[in-house]
């Protein structure tokens, strides 16, 4: 198969190879890809934080072209999004965890929703809030954020989102009150939200500090940043993965309660420096 790989680290080592399709294995799925998500850890890959040589890309989504043993409910010719720890940049690439794609899902779409659905589901159950709860969070306008918000109001959460001014029409579309960064931030919050917040989920990773201060408590603050001696959870807290997430966004897709479109779609050898030249929700298709 063809597959984009480097083999040592740096900003201009991708290249397009040929290279031994993956098999399935037991309780998982191979597919034909049709479009691979690209993001900000796949150049943090890139620049030292994986062994070489490396086929990038974690969220794919494809055609089922070979189902594992044990593998039960998926068939041939499903099509499906997941996750890819082998590399999601390739024509074939192995599903360790998976849901069905929806069929007015945009191929795009799917391959760009695994790990944010995931780390936003995370969040939210570290936090466990109850329903009528007012969670923030911090940085809403990126994949992360606006996944946790739609999943936070399936949940019955109110959700107030900081993102600077020209993302709030996108946080207002999915149901969210913005907020704008800056100085003054906690005002703004109190005048928008006078009985004050329960819980904040950070995927901006800055303001810590004033974060813990609007909910009174560190435990009630999930950052992906390092938290350090601040009380704050973070999300390595998790005893494990939230990958039910998938089927869990797929459904309420499906319902009309949850998009996240991406940004660009790019062919497979662009993305990655179009990728790090701004934006995080970019989708690769095959050349």
């Amino acid at each position: 198969m063809k597959a984009l790989r480097f083999a040592e680290f740096g900003p201009d080592v991708m290249s397009v190879v040929e290279t031994p399709a993956p098999d399935a294995g037991p309780g998982r799925i191979r597919i034909a890809v049709r479009a691979a998500g690209v993001g900000p850890a796949d150049w943090k890959t890139r620049g030292g934080a994986t062994p070489v040589p490396h086929i990038p890309g974690l969220d794919a989504a494809g055609i089922v072209d070979q189902v594992g043993e044990d593998v039960r409910g998926y068939q041939v010719g499903d099509e499906v999004f997941g996750i890819a720890p082998g590399g999601a940049c390739a024509e074939h690439a192995v599903l360790t965890h998976f849901a069905r794609k929806p069929p007015a899902m945009s191929w795009p779409d799917a391959a760009g929703l695994p790990s944010a659905a995931e780390a936003a589901l995370r969040a939210i159950e570290i936090l466990r809030p109850a329903a009528g709860d007012v969670l923030l969070i911090h940085g809403a306008a990126g994949g992360v954020g606006l996944a946790a918000a739609q999943l936070a109001r399936a949940r019955g959460l109110l959700v107030a989102g900081v993102a600077a001014p020209e993302h709030h029409e996108r946080l207002r579309a999915a149901g969210v009150a913005p907020v704008a960064f800056g100085p003054g931030l906690a005002d703004r919050l109190h005048a928008l939200v006078p009985d004050g917040i329960d819980c904040v989920f950070d995927t901006a990773g800055t303001g810590l500090a004033e974060l813990i201060a609007l909910t009174g408590a560190g435990d009630r603050v999930v950052t992906v940043a390092p938290p350090g001696d601040s009380g704050a959870r973070h999300l390595s807290d998790a005893p494990e993965r939230a990958w039910h997430a998938l089927a869990e966004a797929a459904g309420l897709f499906e319902r009309g309660d949850f998009r996240l479109p991406v940004e660009r779609t790019v062919p497979l050898t662009q993305a990655h420096r179009l990728g790090e030249s701004g934006g995080d929700r970019l989708a690769l298709l095959l050349d």
